[in-house]
């Protein structure tokens, strides 16, 4: 009885990192993502409002 216990408990461990795991890289990943499209979005800014030239504001 205590031997199937102790296996219970150590598949619901194992399966608990797992999940965790995955749902830390599915959130890291969305998170890397969200500020690629951040810096680039600040930079369509700054090029749509300033002369490419002189850099002044439009």
């Amino acid at each position: 009885m205590l031997i199937s216990n102790g296996i219970n408990g150590l598949i619901f461990f194992l399966t608990a990192i797992l999940l965790s795991t995955v749902i830390y890289n599915y959130h890291y990943d969305a998170i890397a993502k969200n500020l690629i499209l951040e810096k680039t979005n600040l930079k369509l800014d700054y090029m749509s409002n300033h002369d490419p030239s002189t850099r002044l504001l439009n």
